[in-house]
């Protein structure tokens, strides 16, 4: 996911957890294992529902995927309690640059794989904003 130095530094600080998409099934259970363990602690939890970013297109996706959003939902549930969720826009340039959005709560109607994809579109668009 971070192939470049800044943002290998950068995730590797703040605790992010990386995930291998090339085993599905074991990159969801790593991912919820680890999530669990960081809120039960109540630190947070960095999500990219972004995507890989392709180094030869030099762009992320251009949708978001709705399994950073059933994660949290899981999270919610497991814990009896909400989440906030807080965008970051990360700038590469000359220097990284953050910033960060206001808090969104994962919405109680997020009942299909549609509702989560489109909610995971609208978070994408938050963070493209940030991102200008």
């Amino acid at each position: 996911m971070h192939h470049r130095r800044g943002f290998k530094w950068f995730f590797d600080t703040l605790g992010i957890i990386e995930v291998n998409r090339k085993n599905p099934i074991r990159a969801l259970r790593t991912a919820l294992e680890k999530s669990l363990h960081v809120f039960e602690k109540g630190g947070l939890v960095g999500i990219f529902p972004l995507g890989t970013y392709e180094e030869i297109k030099g762009k992320w996706d251009t949708y978001g995927h709705a399994g950073a959003v059933g994660i949290l939902q899981y999270a919610e549930k497991y814990l009896h309690t909400k989440i906030a969720i807080i965008p970051v826009g990360v700038i590469d340039g000359k220097r990284i640059l953050v910033r960060f959005g206001k808090q969104i709560m994962v919405p109680n109607n997020l009942e299909t794989p549609q509702d989560r994809k489109t909610f995971a579109k609208f978070l994408l668009t938050t963070i493209r904003q940030l991102e200008t």
